[in-house]
């Protein structure tokens, strides 16, 4: 069952999320903000967390340093509206390759649409060090499934000194890895 996260949720995502990105991918308190803010979905099969994804709204200022957007195109995009980020899908290693992603993506984003807050959706598809140029990887095929286009690509994002405390879990230290920027507009 997909629906939006509730309190009783936290510690599954978190354990999710660490499981796939590394801990600490994003920390308890953060959680209980995005779920205040009401834009992180689970999808739940007999009471187990299946798959859980996270969209929070961004400031133009945040579009510029995270995703190198523009205020002028973040804008446009956004046709007068706030901007939101997808950070993340994740899915259960279990329960991989039945569909789960792309309809969990698909009904948040439909969700999201519903509340007419928002403009665009905005995220970063990580692409892994040694990947050949032009060579897709799974999560932007999913993002295209949605509705998702390119918009141009980043060199090492969070090779940041603010990134310092984090550790990638494709690079195994401070991250490497370039980013392929996608928008949907709603």
């Amino acid at each position: 069952m997909i629906r939006r996260a509730c309190e009783k949720d936290y510690y599954a995502v978190k354990k999710l999320a660490d499981l796939l990105f590394g801990d600490p991918y994003i920390s308890l308190d953060e959680y209980r903000r995005f779920v205040g803010s009401g834009y992180l979905f689970v999808d739940e099969e007999e009471g187990e967390l299946a798959a859980a994804t996270l969209f929070y709204p961004v400031s133009a200022e945040e579009l510029l340093e995270e995703m190198e957007v523009s205020r002028e195109e973040g804008e446009r995009l956004c046709k007068g509206k706030a901007a939101l980020h997808f950070r993340f899908l994740a899915v259960h290693p279990d329960k991989t390759g039945q569909g789960r992603g792309l309809a969990l993506l698909t009904k948040s984003l439909r969700e999201i649409e519903v509340d007419k807050i928002f403009g665009a959706v905005f995220s970063q598809f990580w692409i892994k060090r040694g990947t050949p140029e032009g060579e897709k990887q799974p999560m932007e095929y999913l993002g295209e499934k949605a509705g998702f286009r390119f918009m141009h690509e980043q060199k090492e994002p969070w090779f940041k000194e603010k990134y310092s405390h984090c550790i990638c879990s494709v690079c195994g230290g401070m991250c490497r890895c370039n980013a392929r920027v996608y928008v949907k507009e709603l």
